[in-house]
């Protein structure tokens, strides 16, 4: 498996034919975008940008903002490694991301991510649900949780 750089339309195609209930996402304030590319096939995208709650918004922290895979045996672990690496080469000390209540964890537990907080709300912005073309919700409606990993860098 190999990480390579990719733009924001070719990462949006791959989310929206991949990922289990998010959406392509708009430019705003997305940082950079990593693709994951095996035997000549892209595999996997990360789209990583300034996190969306504004009190975790510090110019230190960065976040998961969409991460989808095509399913193939640890090829999500191998990426949420690359965020990593790449987010803390560039000066960031804590990562974020959000699963859904209900989703397992597992490759962010793997890659040393911890549980942050769990959100008291149900996800959604607006009062009215939006659906996809696939009839799937935008926002899906449950719970989240935080999920953070901090650099084992410290100044001295």
């Amino acid at each position: 498996m190999i990480p390579i750089i990719i733009d924001l339309n070719m990462a949006n195609v791959f989310i929206s034919k991949h990922h289990r209930h998010s959406v392509p996402l708009k430019p705003i304030n997305v940082k950079y975008i990593i693709g994951l590319q095996h035997q000549h096939e892209l595999i996997g995208v990360a789209i990583l940008g300034r996190p969306c709650n504004r009190y975790l918004e510090d110019g230190a922290t960065i976040e998961i903002r969409r991460l989808a895979t095509n399913g193939l045996k640890n090829a999500c672990s191998f990426l949420l490694g690359r965020c990593s690496e790449l987010s803390f080469s560039l000066g960031y000390k804590k990562i974020i991301t959000y699963t859904l209540e209900v989703e397992s964890g597992s490759s962010l537990k793997a890659t040393g991510f911890e549980i942050s907080h769990k959100s008291n709300s149900n996800g959604k912005w607006r009062e009215t649900t939006q659906t996809r073309l696939d009839g799937r919700e935008m926002i899906p409606s449950q719970k989240k949780i935080c999920w953070q990993k901090l650099t084992k860098w410290r100044e001295s």
